[in-house]
């Protein structure tokens, strides 16, 4: 929430909202803006930093873990070497 209101992330249509606009909802968007400067803005209001994303939502919602791996080529993913030996 943001000035006691909720802001929706998304439009009527379900189409996902972009940084400058949840920005300009907020009234913080100023003209010439660069999107590096933008997103330390918005990771700066405590709503929005606080805020869990939407997969991690439902995943609480049904009590399941999430185990993010670390980034790293294909190729070097165990289940690659052991499938190509096969």
């Amino acid at each position: 929430m943001w000035n006691n209101a909720v802001q929706n992330m998304q439009y009527e249509n379900g189409v996902q909202k972009g940084i400058k606009t949840i920005l300009e909802e907020r009234g913080c968007w100023e003209l010439g803006m660069k999107l590096a400067d933008a997103k330390k803005l918005l990771s700066s209001h405590t709503d929005f930093a606080a805020s869990k994303e939407w997969l991690q939502e439902i995943a609480d919602s049904h009590e399941v873990l999430i185990n993010y791996f670390p980034k790293s080529h294909c190729e070097l993913n165990f289940i690659e070497m052991v499938g190509c030996f096969t």
